[in-house]
């Protein structure tokens, strides 16, 4: 990448808004011309993923301020360290699925902070942003531990009766 490029990439949010302009201007073209990519398309396309992962680090570094809230409970806390240690696992692998034992930790956030909730895998698909597939193995893999519930009942998202998992603190 050029040092032209990578400077333009710390200039703040007006140059990522037009580096992204960019790169939609070069999907647009290429899709149409059904063209390989070029090196400074590459370039961009390195350039955009950089940008999500200095996002996700913003993320993370949200979350960990709001972990440190005095009003939340430990519980809430642990649940908020495990969002931010998922967000941050994601980072080290643009463009493929996530390792399943994040989106193990990502499910087990998610049904801490909505415990007593029974969800199916394809509502938890659109709730946490994983595959279909992602989530019904992470929802197999949370049901073998203690606190998690599985079975067939109503989920409360898509009011659905499907195999759906809950979280009872009481369990653990």
């Amino acid at each position: 990448m050029s040092a032209s490029r990578n400077s333009t990439a710390s200039n703040g949010p007006a140059a990522q808004t037009a580096d992204l302009q960019a790169a939609a201007r070069i999907v647009r073209e290429w899709r149409r011309k059904a063209l390989p990519l070029d090196a400074a398309d590459e370039g961009l396309a390195q350039l955009i993923a950089e940008s999500v992962l200095r996002e996700r680090e913003q993320c993370a570094r949200l979350i960990d301020a709001i972990a440190r809230r005095s009003s939340l409970t430990e519980e809430a806390r642990t649940a908020l360290r495990q969002a931010a240690l998922a967000v941050r696992e994601r980072t080290t692998d643009t463009g493929s699925r996530p390792e399943q034992r994040v989106v193990v930790e990502l499910l087990r956030t998610f049904f801490r902070l909505n415990s007593q909730r029974f969800y199916c895998d394809r509502c938890l698909t659109r709730e946490i942003g994983v595959s279909f597939h992602d989530a019904h193995r992470g929802m197999q893999a949370l049901a073998r531990l203690p606190g998690f519930e599985y079975g067939v009942y109503w989920c409360v998202a898509c009011s659905d009766r499907r195999h759906v998992l809950r979280y009872l603190p009481s369990l653990e």
